[in-house]
């Protein structure tokens, strides 16, 4: 669920969950937000499903980790986030 606030900050809010994705849209640094969630992976798709980037293997607990997508091209973009729970994915947009 991406809802947008004023300050442009898309917040993903779910039971147990708090991911925080900002800003976005962006011009490609976007900073992630978990607060101290266990992150398996992180991966990122462009809009007809293709992986753009190798996965991101954490396999830990963490609070922040910062993509850099500045040089790919502007449009919108998908970042599918695993915990040993479930998958989440968020929509991003890079301007």
């Amino acid at each position: 669920i991406g809802i947008y606030d004023p300050n442009n900050m898309n917040l993903f809010l779910e039971k147990n969950t708090e991911i925080h994705i900002q800003p976005n849209p962006s011009n490609g640094l976007f900073e992630l937000s978990f607060h101290q969630l266990h992150i398996n992976t992180i991966n990122v798709y462009n809009n007809i499903g293709q992986s753009i980037i190798p996965p991101i293997k954490l396999n830990r607990r963490i609070n922040n980790y910062q993509l850099n997508l500045e040089r790919n091209k502007p449009g919108t973009y998908y970042i599918s986030i695993e915990t040993p729970e479930k998958k989440d994915i968020i929509q991003i947009i890079k301007q």
